[in-house]
């Protein structure tokens, strides 16, 4: 448990610091979808931030299937990883959802995008609290 909470804690950290930095793309965009109207909105630029945040999160997600995990956590564990591998998923999800060669965004794979990220975003909190408190 010594190198397996840090590293677990380490990687849920990075996980909502990318997730902060993201933001400032996100909610403008949210806002346009709610207005119907991007044309404030750089969709190239946004949809490349995103898929720099999700290429973390699929790095992040590799980094816990090979993180060395003691016996009395691996249930647990393996519960995280599978709700990370949901968020990682979701957040790909959202990134196809936006079309830069046609400046639209698919406002239905966008809102499902949302409902799942925060679906596997909750579980993710909810095994990770489980793992380092208990």
């Amino acid at each position: 448990m010594s190198n397996y909470v840090p590293t677990v804690s380490q990687l849920i950290t990075e996980t909502d610091k990318t997730g902060e930095k993201l933001a400032k793309y996100y909610e403008p965009l949210k806002k346009a979808l709610d207005k119907d109207d991007l044309s404030k909105i750089n969709l190239a630029e946004t949809k490349d931030k995103f898929q720099n945040g999700t290429t973390f999160y699929k790095e992040t997600l590799r980094k816990l299937k090979v993180l060395g995990v003691p016996a009395r956590v691996i249930g647990k564990h393996k519960l995280l990883v599978g709700a990370y591998s949901d968020y990682a998923d979701a957040c790909q999800e959202m990134v196809d959802s936006i079309n830069v060669d046609e400046n639209t965004v698919d406002k239905g794979a966008f809102k499902d995008s949302e409902s799942a990220q925060g679906d596997s975003v909750a579980r993710v909190i909810k095994y990770t609290q489980k793992i380092l408190v208990g």
